[in-house]
C-alpha cells in the first residue's frame, strides 16, 4: 500500500510555520506497513489543491491532507474534496452539539460551518478542536483529511485512521527501522555498507546526516511480514559488523534518552560542569522525563571568575593553560563532581565562536573531561560551523563520553572512556 501525504497552507510554504506532522505520519504509517512515497506542499488556493488532489489519487492508494479544514475564507478543503467527490455538504447535527458544548447556545455563525460535512464522508471526530475530519472512499483507494495542529491531528491519527488503514492494507508490506550512530562520517558510513546492503534482496537504506551523528535506515517492501524482519535481521547484521558499538540506538530513541536509561541502569549519577555549551547539556538530559533519578545538577561557569571562586579550578592552571585546556576540563569534571557529590563529573571549555578565537586555540576547539573519582579522562575536539552547531556537536560527543564511561562499566571496566 502507497500513500501520499498533501500538507496545506501559505503559512507553511512561507516558512512561518514548521511543518512536523510528515515525520510523524511517515513514521506511523511505516509502522504499520504503509509507504509514504511523496509528500506534497499546496498554498492556501482552491484550484491548486484540487488539482493535486486529483493526481494523488490517481498514482497512490491512500491520500492524506494535513491543514486548511479551519471555518475562515483560506480553508477550502472541505468544499474542494466535496467537489471532487461530488458530494454536497450537509449539517452533522451531532457536530453541531459539540459545538455548542464548547462555546455554549451562542456559536459564532463562521464557527458554525465547521459542522458542515461532505455527506459522502466518515467523520473522524475532533475531541481536541473545532475541525472534524473526514475519511473517503473511492474504489479500492482511500482519501484521508485531516485538521493541521498536530495536537488535534494525533488523537484523531490514532484512534481511527491507524485502525482503518491496518483493515485496509493489502498486499506486500512495507518495513523500516533505524540505526543512530555516533561520531562517524556520512561519507565513511556510505564507504563501508554499500556494497554489502546491495547483496541483500529488497533491502534498501538510506543515510540521514545530524550533528556529530548519522542514522541509517534500513527498509523493505516484502510480501509478508516475516520475510520483510528477515531481510531487516540481515541488513542489521551488516551493520553491528561495520560499526558495534558506534550505533548507540536501533530505533527513534534520541543520545540524551540513551544515556539516561544507562545512568538508571547502572545505578550512576551525573553533575556537569558547562563552559561553552551553556547549559545546553543540562537542558538536553532533562527534557528526558525521570532524570532527576541520575542528574543532580549542573554549574554553567561561563567567566573565569565563576570557574575559580564557585567551581574550585586553580587560578595558576587558568594562568598557565587558559579556560580551554585539557588541565581547565580536568579541574572542572573533577571538582563538579566533588562538590555534587555525584558518581560522575563530566565538564566542557572551548570556543563556540564566531569571535575569541585565536591562531593557537580556533573556534571550534572543546575540550572535554569526565571524572568518576578514581581516573580523569580528558579528550580534545575541533567542531566546524556556527556557533550554534558547535555547542550541539560538543553536547552530542559530551553525552556520547558518558556512554562510552558507561559501557566499559557495564564490561567489567571502571576506567572513562579512552584511559590508558
Amino acid at each position: 500500500m502507497k500513500a501520499e501525504l498533501i500538507t496545506i497552507g501559505d503559512e507553511i510554504l512561507l516558512g512561518k510555520v514548521l511543518n512536523t506532522n510528515t515525520a510523524y505520519i511517515g513514521e506511523r504509517l511505516a509502522r504499520i506497513g504503509v509507504r509514504l512515497a511523496m509528500q506534497i506542499t499546496v498554498p492556501d488556493e482552491r484550484e491548486v489543491l484540487a488539482k493535486v488532489l486529483a493526481a494523488s489519487l490517481e498514482r497512490s492508494d491512500v491520500v492524506i491532507t494535513t491543514g486548511g479544514l479551519g471555518p475562515t475564507k483560506d480553508d477550502t478543503t472541505k468544499s474542494a474534496l466535496a467537489e471532487l467527490f461530488r458530494t454536497k455538504l450537509v449539517r452533522d447535527e451531532a457536530l453541531l452539539d459539540h459545538l455548542r458544548e464548547r462555546y455554549g447556545r451562542d456559536v459564532p455563525s463562521i464557527v458554525l460551518t465547521q459542522a458542515d460535512v461532505p455527506e459522502s464522508a466518515f467523520v473522524i471526530p475532533n475531541s481536541v478542536g473545532t475541525a472534524p475530519g473526514f475519511i473517503f472512499e473511492q474504489g479500492e483507494k482511500r482519501l484521508v483529511a485531516l485538521p493541521g495542529p498536530p495536537n488535534e491531528l494525533k488523537p484523531m491519527f490514532e484512534a481511527v485512521v491507524v485502525p482503518e488503514l491496518e483493515a485496509a492494507r493489502t498486499g506486500e508490506v512495507f518495513l523500516q527501522k533505524t540505526f543512530r550512530t555516533i561520531a562517524i562520517r556520512e561519507s565513511q558510513i556510505e564507504q563501508r555498507i554499500a556494497k554489502l546492503l546491495q547483496k541483500i534482496p529488497r533491502l534498501s537504506y538510506g543515510l540521514v546526516a545530524h550533528p556529530y551523528q548519522v542514522d541509517v535506515r534500513l527498509s523493505c517492501t516484502c510480501a509478508t511480514r516475516e520475510q520483510g524482519e528477515r531481510t531487516i535481521r540481515e541488513g542489521e547484521k551488516v551493520l553491528d559488523e561495520q560499526f558495534g558499538k558506534a550505533i548507540f540506538a536501533k530505533d527513534d530513541k534520541s543520545l540524551e534518552a540513551v544515556v539516561g536509561e544507562m545512568l538508571r541502569e547502572a545505578k550512576k549519577t551525573v553533575a556537569f560542569a558547562e563552559s561553552c555549551t551553556g547549559g545546553l547539556i543540562s537542558k538536553r538530559i532533562t527534557d528526558i522525563s525521570g532524570s532527576s533519578n541520575y542528574f543532580e545538577g549542573a554549574f554553567v561557569s561561563y567567566s573565569n571568575r565563576w570557574k575559580e571562586n564557585l567551581l574550585g579550578v586553580s587560578e595558576k592552571t587558568l594562568t598557565a593553560h587558559g579556560a580551554v585546556s585539557e588541565e581547565t576540563a580536568r579541574e572542572m569534571a573533577e571538582n563538579v563532581r566533588k562538590k555534587a557529590g555525584t558518581d560522575i563529573g563530566l565538564s566542557t571549555t572551548g570556543i563556540a565562536g564566531p569571535t575569541g578565537g585565536t591562531k593557537e586555540k580556533p573556534v571550534g576547539l572543546v575540550y572535554m573531561a569526565i571524572s568518576d573519582g578514581h581516573t580523569t579522562q580528558a579528550r580534545k575536539f575541533y567542531f566546524r560551523g556556527e556557533r550554534e552547531w558547535v555547542r550541539y556537536r560538543a553536547s552530542q560527543a559530551a553525552l556520547n563520553m558518558i556512554r562510552e564511561y558507561l559501557l566499559q562499566v557495564r564490561g567489567g571496566d571502571n576506567r572513562p572512556a579512552g584511559a590508558a
